[in-house]
């Protein structure tokens, strides 16, 4: 009874079980080490750059000036990236009246990657008028 159980059809159960054989060898081969490798890594003292108006002439000052940013994403993509293809900026476009402000830091990454943490999250920015523009004298000297 076993016997024939087994025999039955054989030609068909080799095919399958080699069909199953080769399936689970690629998807262990593709998926599961894409999802395995994800690494976590941190860039440290990232300059914190200020976004603005291009008429916006106000000096300004940022404390602290620089960042820790953790990044988490396949270990090929995290490890290509560089300092210096992170984007970590304030926003200052929108009008600020007041002399010190706090903002959030912003991370613009690669969509493969997701920022874990920055540190510190918010920074503080003193601004500072700018000066006001000279009048011309009307004299002209040579």
């Amino acid at each position: 009874m076993w016997r024939k159980l087994i025999v039955h059809n054989y030609p068909w159960k080799l095919c399958a079980l080699a069909l199953a054989i080769i399936t689970w060898l690629v998807i262990h081969q593709r998926v599961i080490p894409d999802m395995e490798f994800m690494s976590v890594h941190e860039y440290a003292s990232l300059p914190v750059r200020v976004l603005r108006l291009p008429n916006d002439n106000r000096s300004y000052e940022v404390t602290p000036s620089t960042v820790t940013v953790a990044l988490r994403g396949p270990s090929f993509a995290v490890k290509k990236l560089h300092e210096t293809n992170l984007e970590v900026f304030i926003n200052l476009t929108s009008e600020e009246n007041a002399d010190l402000v706090s903002k959030r830091v912003e991370v613009v990454v690669p969509s493969s990657v997701e920022v874990v943490r920055i540190v510190p999250s918010r920074v503080t920015i003193r601004l500072t008028p700018s000066p006001a523009p000279e009048k011309p004298s009307g004299k002209f000297t040579r």
